[in-house]
């Protein structure tokens, strides 16, 4: 059964940089699979595949052939496995060994599919997983490939430049929010057992308050008062309606969303929050 795995550089799309994305090329029985590389390279400067420096010493050359060559010595590795214990292969099972084996080399290959992963499962809803997203693109944006092995001490205080210096996240609390999301993914890999340095051991969270400021009681009690001698009108008295509902039954703005009078039961109000 033939089986092969090589560096091709995809010289049908070449962006207005010059360059082109760089994929394995993994070819099983017949069946072929093009994997994205996340790397890109000039196709005049792309031989056999390998990356032609294009001065001496061209350091990115170097960089993008050790994450070429790497691809293939793991290729080639999964198919010697599979000769050894003598089982079949076929494209399916080398893409999940393969998938597995990166992500517990490149964190942002983790994230990526721990996040599709947990919205599969349901363990998080789709607004969340836009939000994990925000952050993800934020780390792509900063580190091409972040390997678990190069998380140290200095990792959360250099993402916290990054993020304060080149995105929108000028307020401590949008940027809380995207090491948030960073350090929920590091968790998740602590847990599966992958080894690495945490760098939020040596970075402390900050927060600072937000816009909006809670009610005193008798601001509540001015507003609950107006509500029932019915001040407020049409679609201000909706919005005040719902802001009560909330103050009342603790339930977040998701929840209320979804509430049915089925959650009504007697003199009892039943339900199971998304979070929390």
């Amino acid at each position: 059964m033939g089986q092969s795995a090589k560096a091709i550089i995809n010289k049908k799309r070449i962006r207005l940089d010059g360059r082109a994305r760089i994929y394995l090329r993994v070819i099983i029985s017949r069946d072929v699979k093009d994997i994205n590389l996340e790397v890109t390279w000039y196709p005049e400067l792309f031989d056999n595949g390998e990356c032609l420096a294009r001065y001496k010493g061209d350091k990115e050359a170097k960089d993008v052939n050790l994450i070429v060559s790497d691809a293939i010595a793991k290729a080639s590795e999964i198919f010697i496995q599979y000769r050894l214990r003598r089982k079949t292969i076929n494209l399916s099972s080398f893409i999940s060994d393969y998938v597995t084996n990166i992500n517990k080399d490149n964190f942002i290959a983790y994230y990526e599919a721990k996040m599709l992963e947990r919205l599969r499962d349901g363990e998080i809803e789709l607004s969340t997983r836009i939000n994990h997203q925000v952050t993800l693109n934020h780390l792509k944006s900063w580190k091409r490939i972040l390997l678990f092995s190069e998380l140290d001490d200095r990792t959360a205080y250099q993402f916290e430049k990054y993020l304060l210096k080149k995105t929108g996240a000028l307020s401590i609390n949008a940027r809380y929010g995207q090491h948030r999301n960073f350090r929920t993914y590091l968790n998740a890999a602590k847990k599966e057992k992958i080894e690495f340095t945490n760098p939020y051991e040596f970075f402390r969270l900050k927060t600072a308050m937000g816009r909006f400021i809670p009610l005193t009681i008798d601001q509540f009690r001015f507003i609950w008062e107006n509500y029932h001698n019915r001040v407020y009108k049409g679609r201000e008295r909706e919005a005040v309606r719902a802001f009560l509902f909330c103050c009342v039954t603790g339930m977040r703005h998701g929840d209320v969303r979804r509430v049915t009078t089925d959650w009504i039961d007697g003199d009892f109000f039943d339900f199971h929050p998304l979070q929390n």
